[in-house]
């Protein structure tokens, strides 16, 4: 089932209305928009139109989220995009966890997506259980989720509303779609944010720098934050995550005071690069 902790947190969908820049966001693996709406309520008091999308299988129940696949993720986020696209002058990307691997796809994807942010994004996953998955799967349809969380503010595990099981199907959905984002990475050429936390025991921070030194974009940053575990859209640093999305829409808008990018596909400005602690570089997450 899904698992809420405060009652109040829905795990629907929601629009906040603005201006002619949109920003779509996109949860995480059995996940829900809940983790997102803190950022965006960041953005829409800055004036940004916000779709919090609901990927299919999401924030119903694990039996439903079974029946579907990476495709049918990906069509989520292709339709919010298309349909936030259709209210809005520019739109942007920002994703969490598997979502930052959607914005990812979206970017190379699409020529009209105006920026991609991948928050602890997902390019590489490793963990000795999934070598054990072929064999699980004959006698399990789903693991249960455990063990202690990562996050330096544990006030903010209410925020993070999801599955308390995970269809062992949707993991293999999981493994083959970060396959296909790490070969389109090339393909993505607008500006791009890639942040990670440095306490990240889901995904480890070395993703971040795998996606920042192989995505096509000629201005990307990629900020590695020294006090986040994996949930960095809710944890003790999301301030620092909301002003970098926000500074990336505003960059390239036209009503900050900057010329519009070409069929918003990446300027001409130079790479970026800043972090908070040690940027990881190669280690056993080389596929």
């Amino acid at each position: 089932m899904v698992r809420v902790r405060d009652a109040s947190l829905g795990t629907s969908p929601f629009f906040l209305e603005g201006g002619p820049d949109g920003c779509l966001l996109i949860h995480g693996f059995t996940g829900s928009p809940a983790e997102m709406r803190p950022l965006g309520d960041y953005l829409a008091a800055r004036g940004v139109t916000v779709s919090g999308i609901q990927l299919r299988g999401h924030g119903t129940t694990p039996a439903e989220m079974s029946a579907t696949g990476w495709r049918d993720w990906a069509d989520s986020a292709i339709d919010g995009f298309n349909d936030l696209k259709k209210r809005c002058d520019r739109v942007y990307v920002a994703g969490f966890s598997m979502g930052g691997a959607l914005a990812l796809y979206l970017g190379a994807a699409r020529e009209d997506v105006c920026g991609v942010a991948s928050l602890s994004g997902a390019a590489l996953i490793r963990d000795w259980r999934l070598s054990l998955l072929p064999l699980m799967r004959r006698f399990i349809r789903y693991f249960p989720k455990g063990g202690s969380s990562d996050l330096t503010d544990r006030r903010a595990l209410e925020l993070m509303v999801s599955y308390d099981r995970i269809p062992l199907s949707c993991v293999e959905e999981l493994l083959e779609f970060t396959g296909v984002v790490r070969d389109l990475l090339p393909h993505v050429k607008a500006p791009l944010l890639v942040m990670h936390g440095l306490k990240d025991r889901s995904l480890r921070p070395s993703n971040a720098q795998y996606i920042y030194d192989r995505a096509g974009s000629e201005e990307k940053e990629i900020v590695l934050l020294d006090n986040s575990g994996h949930g960095i859209v809710v944890d003790v640093q999301k301030e620092v995550v909301f002003e970098k999305v926000h500074g990336l829409i505003a960059r390239s808008s036209p009503d900050a005071g900057a010329r519009k990018p070409p069929a918003c596909a990446g300027g001409r400005r130079p790479h970026r690069q800043a972090q908070t602690g040690q940027t990881p570089r190669g280690g056993n997450d080389e596929p």
